[in-house]
């Protein structure tokens, strides 16, 4: 999974490890180049000093080696000096390179990323109107506190949505070859998978929450803010109404995870008092709510 992404950040970064390359093979034959001059000329001058005609045969004989070591290194810094330049001619503006670079991503890889698009999105579509379609159809989606097995419907149509747009997704990437791409969407749903797998137990919570088995069940009393409420629907974003304050919120399921609901009598007060109502406080102020939330409660004096 992860040899195209390094094939690919290869490619991009060629040009620039070849002009580096070959700036250090500049450098490199141009010392041996002056090593190679200078053992010439060392030569040179201990034959002309040495008094030894076997010495000075020797000697003779390593010339053409060392000539020929020369000739060698200085070649090869021409080469590598002209495919130095031919490489900075080569090169164009930035703004000419972000211009070809954004036309070819277009072009491939840019559509292949709105195809993906397409088909996730429309797989996500497509379970949305059957998602609706099995409201309307099937009995007891629309009830004020569902049954057990409506809800561990609800809650698999949307695992199951989930999946077959991820598998869509992979699908995609696969036919149109484009393996850079699902390497990264592969190892983005493995660190996905990694991340959660310590969360699953407050998930299952969440799930139990959903399926109305949990510690918080719909149609119960629990107590927030320092405020009794009454749960009308669990789900991903759950609704708590208080019937004396008149008053609705809206929390992530989160926010019931480690509280405790109770089933309740009728009669029960839902708080102190009610709008209109005139209260006494307990320093013997007199006067009537007037607006009443579990935030702020707020009286006009008699």
């Amino acid at each position: 999974m992860v040899k195209p992404l390094i094939k690919e950040l290869k490619s991009l970064t060629d040009r620039a490890r070849q002009k580096s390359r070959l700036h250090e093979d500049v450098e490199k034959y141009r010392k041996m180049l002056a090593v190679a001059r200078d053992g010439r000329k060392q030569l040179t001058m201990l034959k002309s000093e040495a008094s030894n005609k076997e010495l000075q045969k020797t000697l003779q004989g390593l010339f053409p080696e060392w000539k020929s070591l020369e000739n060698q290194m200085s070649s090869k810094l021409q080469v590598a000096r002209l495919q130095l330049e031919q490489l900075k001619e080569d090169e164009t503006s930035f703004i000419e390179s972000s211009s070809r670079m954004i036309k070819f991503f277009f072009k491939t890889r840019g559509l292949y990323l709105f195809i993906v698009v397409l088909v996730v999105g429309g797989i996500l579509i497509i379970a949305r109107l059957g998602y609706n379609f099995m409201v309307k159809v099937v009995p007891g989606f629309k009830a004020s506190y569902r049954p057990f097995h409506i809800r561990l419907i609800d809650i698999l149509f949307r695992g199951f949505s989930l999946l077959f747009a991820i598998l869509g997704l992979i699908l995609a990437l696969y036919m149109v070859e484009d393996w850079v791409l699902l390497s990264l969407a592969i190892l983005f749903l493995l660190g996905i998978i990694w991340t959660i797998r310590k969360t699953i137990p407050k998930i299952w919570d969440q799930v139990r929450l959903m399926l109305n088995i949990g510690d918080v069940r719909e149609g119960e009393r629990i107590v927030l803010y320092g405020v009794p409420w009454l749960v009308e629907r669990i789900h991903f974003f759950s609704r708590l109404k208080n019937p004396d304050l008149e008053e609705d919120i809206r929390l992530p399921i989160n926010e019931l995870l480690g509280k405790v609901s109770r089933p309740f009598k009728k009669g029960e007060s839902w708080f102190p008092c009610r709008k209109n109502d005139w209260v006494i406080l307990a320093d013997g102020t007199r006067g009537k709510a007037v607006s009443l939330s579990h935030e702020m409660v707020k009286l006009v004096m008699r």
